[in-house]
């Protein structure tokens, strides 16, 4: 009697650990999926980013790399242009 009782504490002990490990690797699978998108989300940016230099590089139009240059990462603009920036949060 008392070893049937020990045997299914221990089943149910068991059951339990596997139950919680399963969890677990369902948590970690949904985390892994959400770092894969992003990574893909970079991988398109940047690819597009590449490619963008690439055509640039290949047109041999060295002053339209650097008035783009200038406009997007200085914050530049043309002498008498007036930039408009959407703060709203709509396109």
């Amino acid at each position: 009697m008392k070893k049937k009782f020990i045997l299914k504490i221990a089943i149910a002990a068991f059951s339990i650990y596997v139950v919680a490990m399963f969890v677990q690797i369902q948590i970690d699978v949904t985390e892994r999926k959400k770092e894969k998108e992003m990574m893909l989300d970079k991988l398109n940016q940047q690819q597009i980013v590449n490619q963008n230099l690439s055509r640039l590089l290949k047109s041999g139009n060295d002053e339209e790399y650097i008035e783009q240059y200038a406009r997007q990462w200085l914050g530049y603009a043309m002498p008498d242009e007036r930039i408009f920036i959407n703060r709203s949060g709509k396109n």
